[in-house]
């Protein structure tokens, strides 16, 4: 059903994506850069990736949702609102069926636990928050991880201020948030943990540039992508959410993952805006990010001992008229979410608004893009990309 309904004739396989015509191990070469510093190979060409609207059970695209996540849980995917999502797709987990792009019309809602409405945050969670991130607790399906952004609105004052206004960056926290579920269209925020970034860092007061990507890795290792630092960088921290992390009252202090980074200096920006986690082992494997403004995905080795490889893609977006061409080049698909059903790496996108019409080559399909309507694509990991 999913190689039907994404243009792949037959089973994927590591060596062929058939329903692009080409092996995709004819793409790489993976010529080392001169600069050593960079620690990144580059593919020779990018990858053409299909990519199906995400429609509600009426077989119409969702309109607006600003999809910024994707985790696999119980046999579906599951992204969330953003904050700029229409205010019906905020403060929602949305269940999304990887086979065929259908978003569930039962959506899991977000509340408040007593406590948390007590604590110093209620205003902010109330409000319809920046949720950019999800992380599925490994040994608790019934929890999630959910990272916030962009809170740049509100201010910490007295008693509150005193415990988490010592960021290391932007003025009011990132917020780490534990969501319990405690029915199937409900899950409660039973913890807040305010996230502080030790100085030398220098992450930088930018809160509309923080944690996008959430993932666990080996053990309890949860790590957080960052935007950018204050000299544009994209970056990677981590930080052990061991039993009794929710129950201390000091802020989660991240460590910087120390992770390969690619050096693109290039003069533009390459943001981290999703993270997924592949095992090799019980210890360690790769971590993929994506790149949202250049159709990247970094594969970073977590053992660090195999340099970064930098997969370039090439969005198509599937016709929904039959006027139009069955598959369109995009102009941008701004990854947002990424997540992993065995070998496959999934991902769907948040519509960047300033951008998202410039895909519509034909004009047929303005209105599915008017609508910031997402897409969900995915690709098969090839041995190479994990292997040592």
């Amino acid at each position: 059903m999913i190689n039907r309904l994404f243009g792949v004739e037959g089973s994927f396989s590591f060596m062929r994506f058939s329903g692009l015509g080409f092996s995709l191990l004819s793409l790489f070469t993976f010529p080392v850069l001169a600069d050593e510093t960079s620690a990144a190979v580059f593919q020779d060409a990018p990858i053409e990736m299909k990519s199906i609207w995400v429609k509600n059970s009426e077989g119409k695209v969702v309109e607006d949702p600003q999809t910024s996540a994707l985790v696999y849980w119980r046999g579906r995917i599951l992204s969330i609102g953003d904050g700029s999502a229409r205010h019906a797709m905020r403060l929602q987990l949305l269940p999304i069926d990887p086979a065929t792009a259908q978003m569930s019309d039962e959506t899991i809602s977000l509340v408040q636990s007593k406590e948390v409405k007590n604590g110093c945050f209620s205003g902010y969670l109330s409000y319809g928050p920046d949720l950019e991130a999800v992380a599925a607790d490994p040994d608790n399906d019934k929890v999630f991880i959910i990272a916030t952004e962009d809170a740049y609105r509100f201010t910490l004052k007295d008693e509150c201020f005193r415990k988490y206004g010592n960021t290391g960056s932007t003025v009011h926290p990132t917020l780490l948030l534990r969501a319990e579920l405690v029915s199937d269209t409900k899950a409660m925020i039973t913890h807040v943990k305010a996230v502080r970034f030790p100085k030398e860092y220098k992450v930088g007061n930018s809160p509309n540039d923080g944690i996008e990507g959430l993932v666990f890795g080996a053990g309890r290792t949860l790590y957080l992508g960052l935007e950018k630092d204050t000299k544009g960088k994209a970056r990677v921290f981590e930080v052990n959410v061991d039993k009794d992390f929710w129950n201390r009252d000091e802020m989660a202090v991240v460590a910087d993952s120390k992770l390969l980074m690619p050096e693109i200096n290039d003069g533009g920006n390459h943001p981290i805006n999703a993270l997924a986690y592949y095992p090799t082992s019980d210890k360690d494997g790769f971590l993929f990010a994506a790149a949202r403004n250049d159709n990247q995905i970094w594969i970073l080795d977590t053992a660090r001992k195999k340099p970064t490889t930098v997969v370039k893609m090439e969005f198509l977006a599937q016709s929904l008229d039959d006027a139009c061409p069955s598959w369109e080049k995009m102009n941008n698909y701004s990854i947002e979410g990424m997540t992993f059903i065995d070998n496959t790496l999934y991902m769907i996108n948040d519509p960047w608004k300033v951008n998202y019409q410039k895909n519509a080559t034909c004009k047929a399909m303005e209105p599915y893009y008017k609508a910031m309507a997402p897409l969900l694509t995915h690709v098969d990991v090839l041995p190479e990309w994990v292997s040592r």
